[in-house]
């Protein structure tokens, strides 16, 4: 590593980290074992940036491939292959990373984002600030906190491509960028008590969340502020609305239901890796996440419920702190 980037990571890293070493792909900082990829790491990420608009409505479409060939001159500049464009693009998910990149972009505090509201009342500044997000995608969540505090910002995610379209979508808008980490959150490489914030928007109904939860509270220091929000049971409502309960994803609904069910009744399957391989997402409502976060030995200051589908909490948050004396 080359002293600027070393200086990148200067006092983030935790010193009995035993995991891969980091390595730097197209400004992401690699924590999974990735290695630098031949040619330009950031060719894909540039061109993506540039036909967000075009590609977002083929987000997860069935004949995805089929449409990017009829785009006139889409791929006249595309820097892979087509075969790899429909792999990223065929996602569904991937959509919602290219609508993130909107607040990014604005130099004013967009309204129409109900999570980004949550923050913005929530946040509190803090002396020397120091930010993390978690499931941070392209980083709209770490932008409004750009806006709202002074500090350092940094992401952490799996999705190496959200992250390299995020930054360069902060430098095309001439913004400072976080420091990006590709790293699992049950598993961080970040020193312990180092961050005044977390923050996470949905991240923690995809994995298990006591661990999860303990990873935050070990990075954060003493007093630090959590904000989270997390899928209730109304968003599994509304997309078994959708689905029909005889489709094949309405049957596929039912065990994100029942996993949720069980946490509910005290079963933690997430503790067994073998129960684990069977999860989906796990909508958790006030009760059931405030529990788990007070388990885990925060303080809670809000749990309650931004927005609703058929009166049943489909974001549910969660604003706490980790105690003053608490290691």
């Amino acid at each position: 590593m080359t002293r600027t980037e070393t200086d990148e990571l200067a006092g983030l890293l935790r010193p009995d980290w035993a995991g891969p070493a980091p390595v730097n792909v197209g400004g992401v900082w690699s924590f999974l074992g990735h290695g630098a990829p031949p040619g330009d790491p950031m060719a894909l990420g540039r061109w993506v940036l540039a036909h967000h608009r075009e590609l977002q409505p083929m987000c997860g479409a069935a004949d995805v491939g089929t449409r990017l060939r009829a785009a006139p001159g889409l791929l006249a500049d595309c820097p892979v292959p087509v075969e790899e464009v429909e792999r990223v693009v065929g996602v569904a998910q991937f959509g919602q990373v290219l609508n993130d990149l909107d607040p990014i972009r604005q130099n004013v505090l967009p309204k129409d984002y109900p999570t980004l509201t949550f923050l913005r009342s929530a946040l509190k500044p803090a002396a020397d600030g120091l930010v993390l997000d978690l499931g941070c995608s392209s980083g709209k969540h770490l932008r409004e906190a750009q806006m709202l505090i002074p500090g350092r910002m940094v992401g952490l995610d799996i999705d190496l491509l959200a992250m390299q379209i995020g930054g360069l979508a902060f430098a095309a808008a001439g913004l400072g960028a976080p420091t990006w980490a590709c790293a699992s959150i049950t598993d961080m490489p970040f020193a312990t008590g180092r961050f005044s914030h977390v923050i996470t928007a949905g991240t923690l109904s995809l994995l298990p969340v006591r661990r999860g939860l303990s990873e935050i509270k070990r990075v954060l220091r003493p007093g630090g502020q959590l904000i989270l929000t997390i899928e209730g049971p109304g968003l599994w409502r509304w997309l078994y609305d959708q689905a029909g309960p005889l489709s094949v994803q309405g049957l596929q609904l039912l065990r994100w239901r029942v996993g949720s069910l069980l946490m509910d009744v005290g079963l933690d399957w997430q503790a067994n890796p073998w129960t684990r391989r069977l999860a989906g997402l796990t909508p958790m409502g006030p009760a059931l996440i405030g529990r788990f976060v007070r388990e885990a030995g925060f303080e809670m200051e809000e749990c309650g419920t931004l927005t609703r589908y058929r009166g049943l909490p489909r974001i549910v948050t969660v604003v706490a702190r980790k105690p003053a004396g608490a290691r």
